[in-house]
């Protein structure tokens, strides 16, 4: 599985593709604290590994991706 995100002040926006390209979550993610779990709880849940591919290189959603 594949996952974009696309990068915001306030809210992120989350989407994950098989291979195939089919949608298994798009989601808006918030950026505070709740939102980032949300987020590592969507990845997580899905039970593989999954590629992110994220507009920055660093900065604090980026930094708590590392974690996962």
């Amino acid at each position: 599985m594949f996952a974009g995100v696309d990068w915001g002040g306030s809210f992120h926006q989350l989407c994950v593709l098989t291979a195939t390209g089919a949608v298994v979550v798009q989601q808006r993610i918030e950026h505070d604290v709740v939102g980032l779990r949300l987020l590592g709880s969507k990845l997580v849940e899905l039970g593989e590994p999954v590629k992110v591919a994220i507009e920055r290189a660093e900065g604090l959603l980026v930094e708590f991706l590392h974690t996962l």
